[in-house]
């Protein structure tokens, strides 16, 4: 956050909604990894029953993964209204606006993305898929913090200092 700082002293607004957007990426990536494991859950079961390899075939993937993207980039596009209309609502205008917005479209979309990859992932390293709950909460939490402020200071013409 050192590299940041210009951008926190002299936006602070941006700062205010940190906990809306960081909080919207965990629980959107949260959400996404539970219905991968669950899909997962199914898979492997329906495999079990039939016999067949117990590994995740690409086809699997692909019907576990792309439906998941799609869920977030739809669910992104909403929450950056959602974003625009508290912005709205606490009086906030102009390019901090946009910095919020486009931030929160980015989380929330990531967040999906890796929620619904990161299960697939540790399933095939051989480690309980189910461990991507908490996985995806603290990874969102602190790219989420990232994001929002290198999409903050694209937005605003902040450059960090190194």
């Amino acid at each position: 956050l050192q590299r940041f700082e210009f951008l926190i002293k002299s936006h602070p607004t941006v700062i205010y909604f940190l906990t809306m957007l960081v909080g919207a990426g965990g629980n959107a990536g949260g959400q996404s990894t539970v219905l991968v494991v669950r899909r997962l859950a199914l898979a492997t079961h329906a495999t079990f029953r039939s016999k067949k390899s117990d590994k995740v075939d690409a086809l699997t993937f692909r019907r576990i993964i792309i439906p998941e993207i799609l869920v977030g980039a739809k669910l992104a596009a909403v929450l950056f209204g959602a974003a625009f209309l508290r912005c709205a609502i606490f009086k906030v205008y102009g390019a901090e606006c946009i910095a919020i917005c486009l931030s929160m479209l980015v989380i929330v979309f990531t967040s999906t993305a890796l929620g619904a990859a990161l299960p697939l992932f540790l399933s095939q390293l051989g480690v309980d898929p189910a461990h991507a709950g908490a996985t995806i909460q603290v990874l969102m939490d602190v790219s989420g913090v990232a994001l929002t402020c290198v999409i903050s200071s694209a937005v605003l013409g902040f450059q960090g200092t190194a």
